[in-house]
């Protein structure tokens, strides 16, 4: 054997080992049912369906919560491989996988209120709530930037920002929150609350969410793609079904 094919053999031996050994870290804020928490046996449809697509590769999901912000900070260093529940406004120099399902966005209040969303302007006659850094629409994050050093917006930080915002409003510290309609019905259903308890005071936006790659990591185009070409197998299989089925999720593409 010449040293020609040793050397390709060897380098062949080293492709497959670093294919075998890849690790997927995902990072981003409990977000059910996108993300939920680590290590449960729901851990989120976009977790299970990240592990299923990886996992036939070979390749290992880590996945871990943490504040949005520093996920997506960390992940944009190269520290994580990937984000999830990502907006493109959030991170528009990652590297997307086609979208995952949709976000739709609403104003909440307590139950009776008879505010309505009517434009940027009409939320200056109320006290809002939000999550520090979370990507909304460009009026709206122009309003928070602008209005969040008094007492009309309200930021929110931490994994258990939407509850923050639910005990502000019960205390009347602010009069509306934002909140996905998703998230929102999974946590009232997690905490023994009633969706009754809110009024929905009109609808901000519905945005499409991804699982989102690293700019600093060499392989997020290969990893996108993975996902990209995974998500159209576990349709076509109709294990995509199964997992939406488990958080009372209908697929997005009809």
């Amino acid at each position: 054997m010449n040293r020609l094919s040793i050397a390709l053999i060897f380098m062949s031996l080293f492709f497959v080992s670093s294919v075998v050994a890849d690790t997927i870290t995902i990072r981003a804020d409990v977000w059910c049912p996108y993300n939920c928490e680590p290590g449960a046996e729901a851990p989120g449809y976009m977790i299970e369906i990240a592990q299923q697509i990886f996992g036939t590769l070979n390749h290992t999901v880590d996945y871990q919560s943490m504040p949005w912000a520093r996920a997506l900070k960390q992940t944009r260093s190269g520290k994580y491989v990937a984000v999830v529940g990502a907006y493109v406004e959030d991170a528009p120099d990652f590297t997307f996988a086609d979208f995952m399902g949709t976000s739709t966005m609403i104003f909440y209040g307590r139950k009776g209120d008879k505010w309505k969303f009517d434009g940027i302007k009409s939320l200056k006659t109320i006290k809002l709530g939000v999550v520090r850094d979370y990507a909304y629409t460009t009026e709206l994050d122009k309003y928070i930037a602008d209005n969040s050093k008094g007492n009309k917006v309200q930021l929110a930080s931490g994994e258990e920002a939407i509850e923050i915002n639910i005990k502000k409003l019960k205390k009347k510290r602010i009069d509306i929150f934002i909140a996905n309609d998703k998230v929102l019905a999974y946590h009232i259903k997690r905490t023994g609350r009633l969706i009754d308890d809110f009024q929905n005071c009109g609808l901000l936006s519905t945005d499409k969410v991804h699982m989102a790659f690293s700019p600093k990591n060499p392989k997020s185009t290969f990893y996108a793609e993975t996902v990209n070409q995974g998500m159209k197998n576990l349709r076509k299989s109709g294990d995509l079904k199964k997992i939406l089925e488990k958080y009372n999720v209908q697929d997005w593409i009809k």
